[in-house]
């Protein structure tokens, strides 16, 4: 037993990800929790709403980030299995789709994942406008199931539609007045927005959906942090486990989406709109994501708007990590 352990902590993690030609996912074991990587390689929706452009390559630098990892203690990698599902891309011609093209593909696709038992997909932008989608593809593959979604955010992403296009600051107001999260009464959360990057009229429509909204300043870095806690280390890790015990207990399934802006570019600069003031720590970022996996109703999440153009190599780590320690919890769970 003692050798077996030292030969899971000793191996790069990025072997334990089995690449696979899209859409040909191979059946997984039925006893193992099955993460799948799935890229969006698009920025327009970030360009609709006024952002760097440059998103676009976020998967691609992610993979580059994973492939380079090095040995991470992993103890119960034989409870997962871990899947790199590709791009959302046009087989037909290997080109891109259009946006609102990308868009149903993404929807389809991530739908189409959870024929598979205990799938979870981790879906890596590209711009946030993929998390309508991401919610929409789990909405539809467990219609008559109460689902909770927490967005971990700067903004809180409930604009209205330009000229009836989804972008990246639309997503959760796409989500809020789906016709199928309303009927089964879905939740919604915002964690750690910033209150200098918000507008009152948004978190006035926030309130009028019933939805909870945890401020950086004023919840977050006011809580209490519990130093005897024997896995959470931080203010935001802490909190969230209170937030994801609340919405366990009233939903079925739990969308995790990450908004890396949410992140203190310090730590994370390359974003299409960083937090230059605040913003999340690393050990912050990394505790939520563990958090997120541990949690057994999360079966979604995704990580947007990394922005290779404008930083490429702290990022992708910070991403990649984000991705290492989502896995960690699951394999706890």
């Amino acid at each position: 037993m003692e050798d077996e352990l030292i030969s899971q902590t000793t191996t790069p993690f990025h072997t334990y990800v089995h690449k696979i030609s899209v859409g040909s996912l191979p059946t997984p074991s039925a006893d193992k929790t099955t993460i799948i990587i799935q890229g969006f390689p698009y920025d327009e929706g970030t360009q609709i709403n006024g952002g760097r452009a440059g998103a676009e390559r976020g998967p691609f630098f992610f993979r580059g980030a994973l492939e380079k990892s090095h040995n991470y203690p992993y103890p119960n990698i034989d409870k997962v299995q871990l899947f790199d599902n590709g791009d959302v891309h046009n087989s037909m011609t290997e080109a891109a789709f259009t946006l609102p093209e990308a868009h149903k593909v993404l929807e389809a696709t991530v739908n189409s994942l959870y024929k598979y038992e205990n799938a979870i997909p981790f879906v890596v932008g590209g711009s946030n406008d993929e998390s309508y989608c991401n919610a929409k593809g789990l909405i539809t593959a467990y219609p008559n199931a109460r689902i909770g979604a927490i967005n971990i955010d700067a903004h809180f992403d409930v604009r209205p539609l330009k000229d009836g296009k989804a972008h990246s600051g639309s997503p959760f107001r796409q989500l809020l007045e789906d016709e199928d999260f309303i009927k089964n009464q879905g939740k919604f959360v915002e964690f750690a927005a910033q209150g200098s990057q918000c507008s009152k009229p948004h978190y006035d429509y926030l309130k009028s959906k019933g939805c909870d909204v945890y401020w950086l300043e004023k919840n977050l870095r006011r809580f209490p942090v519990n130093k005897e806690h024997p896995y959470l280390k931080t203010q935001a890790g802490q909190l969230m486990e209170q937030v994801l015990e609340g919405l366990a207990k009233d939903c079925e399934f739990i969308f995790f989406s990450f908004d890396i802006d949410a992140i203190n570019s310090q730590y994370c600069p390359g974003v299409s709109a960083p937090s230059v003031v605040g913003g999340l720590t690393y050990e912050e970022a990394i505790e939520l994501a563990y958090l997120a996996g541990r949690t057994k109703q999360v079966k979604l999440m995704d990580a947007s708007e990394f922005n290779p153009a404008v930083e490429n190599k702290k990022t992708a780590v910070l991403v990649h990590e984000i991705f290492y320690n989502f896995t960690k919890g699951v394999s706890e769970r």
